[in-house]
């Protein structure tokens, strides 16, 4: 640990300008990047296919990016299946570059010794991606952060309905938020000792004004163990060691279900409960996350445990930072799900009911 603490080096808010300028050949930061992640998500969906050709790497301006919004929108005219189309894509992005943000510091023993200082050497990157200026303003008094986008490209040219393409950017910034906030502190206990609160931002919102302006708040969460395994889990995929990342990713998903309702309270005294039969009493119980299937979960979990069963399976780089990103995207719901009394009273009687 001390010869760990010796290599950080402490990012104080003046030095987020230096740190920006020596890292700049390390982390580049290009305009189609973050544009072509989100494309090739939006490309999994069917509608996608009468704007986008299949091809693996697709550059595009802003103008062409903007077109595509625009045509999917008119293309898919249930709005609400619009909006999920958008969550979908930002959440990934959101993750997947959060991820590879917080790898880059760590690497490099880049601790930025506040919140704030870490949210700017993000807006800083993230402002030069080309979909306008990012600024904040951290409000530590009722735990919120206030995100203004200025110059927003995907609204450029749209005269009315001027947000209807937002819900990407704040699905985006849900998924960024949500992996280098609560991953900053874990770091921070790791390193620099101490038992600090894990928060992530619970509820993220845009006030729909002439400005895009999004509203962070941030809440103790209750599956911290989750959280961590996640942060083990990246660290191992950047490291190259792709077994020991979907080990981290399973038992991730493990301590998520588990936490959230205290399941060591509630679980049949002596008898086991595997975690199939956990998700089960979840799903009898009505608990589970909406946009999870009790199949999706049980089809990821399988394909995760193939690294403790040593199949000899080789695993593709890829395909196991898509798992990170999916695996990402549960937790997160787990950990905004709500589970009140009633609801643990049910999913206990579900588990000893599961247990006989």
């Amino acid at each position: 640990m001390d010869a760990q603490r010796q290599s950080l080096r402490i990012v104080k808010a003046e030095n987020v300008a230096q740190v920006l300028a020596t890292s700049e050949v390390k982390f580049e930061v290009e305009v189609v990047a973050p544009i072509t992640a989100a494309i090739q998500r939006l490309r999994q969906y069917a509608f996608t296919r009468f704007l986008v050709p299949t091809v693996d790497h697709i550059v595009m301006s802003e103008g062409t990016v903007r077109y595509l919004f625009g045509a999917l929108h008119d293309i898919v005219s249930d709005r609400s299946k619009y909006d999920r189309i958008l969550r979908s894509a930002g959440l990934s992005i959101g993750f997947s570059f959060g991820s590879n943000f917080m790898s880059f510091l760590r690497q490099d023993g880049l601790f930025p010794n506040s919140l704030s200082v870490l949210l700017s050497i993000w807006t800083e990157y993230d402002s030069c991606a080309g979909w306008g200026t990012f600024r904040f303003e951290l409000n530590n008094d009722n735990n919120t952060i206030a995100i203004l986008l200025d110059k927003n490209f995907l609204r450029r040219s749209l005269s009315s309905d001027i947000h209807r393409h937002c819900g990407f950017i704040e699905a985006y910034l849900t998924g960024l938020l949500w992996t280098i906030i609560p991953d900053h502190v874990l770091w921070a206990n790791s390193e620099l000792g101490g038992a600090r609160v894990v928060v992530t931002p619970k509820e993220i919102g845009e006030r729909k004004d002439v400005d895009c302006i999004f509203t962070v708040k941030l809440s103790p969460t209750d599956i911290p163990l989750s959280l961590s395994d996640l942060s083990v889990a990246r660290s191992h995929f950047f490291a190259g060691d792709l077994t020991q990342c979907r080990l981290s990713l399973r038992t991730a998903l493990e301590n998520g279900f588990k936490q959230k309702v205290d399941f060591d309270q509630l679980q049949p005294g002596g008898k086991y409960i595997g975690f199939t039969q956990l998700v089960k009493a979840y799903s009898s119980a009505n608990v589970l996350p909406e946009e999870f299937s009790l199949g999706k979960i049980r089809d990821l979990y399988a394909e995760l445990s193939k690294s403790a069963h040593q199949t000899g399976e080789t695993f593709d780089k890829n395909s196991c930072f898509d798992q990170l990103v999916y695996t990402s995207q549960l937790v997160l719901s787990i950990d905004h799900l709500t589970v009140g009394e009633n609801k643990r009273d049910l999913l206990k009687t579900r588990l000893v009911a599961t247990s006989d």
